[in-house]
């Protein structure tokens, strides 16, 4: 896969939200992004559970296909898409009070990762 020109480190990771993986068309077009290398999709396990709650309230007419969808998403993102270690107390300490309730699993994932990518470069 060619490095993206405009990140500095070549690679460009996302951490997406449930918000842009419910609407379907938003959804499609950012894993095309993702499988035309565009950028790598991450995301929590809080994240897959919202979907999988939310999806039906969104999708009343496929109410049933949400899990499906969620595995389409997952084989895009090549199944290293999941971050882990996000809620432990080291990096949600980190994450500033100001960060709504909801979304500081999203923050503390942030934190997972660029720690990741900190220990990689050393």
């Amino acid at each position: 896969m060619d490095r993206h020109p405009l990140s500095p480190g070549g690679n460009t990771l996302v951490i997406l939200d449930t918000c842009v993986l419910l609407p379907s068309r938003l959804s499609d077009v950012l894993f095309d992004l993702t499988l035309d290398g565009l950028y790598f999709a991450y995301w929590t396990a809080d994240v897959e559970a919202e979907f999988l709650r939310n999806w039906p309230r969104i999708h009343p007419d496929a109410s049933k296909s949400g899990s499906k969808r969620l595995k389409a998403f997952q084989r895009a993102a090549s199944n290293g898409h999941l971050i882990t270690g996000y809620d432990d107390t080291a990096f949600m300490s980190r994450v500033p009070a100001r960060v709504h309730e909801n979304d500081r699993h999203l923050i503390a994932a942030a934190l997972v990762m660029v720690n990741g990518l900190d220990e990689e470069d050393n």
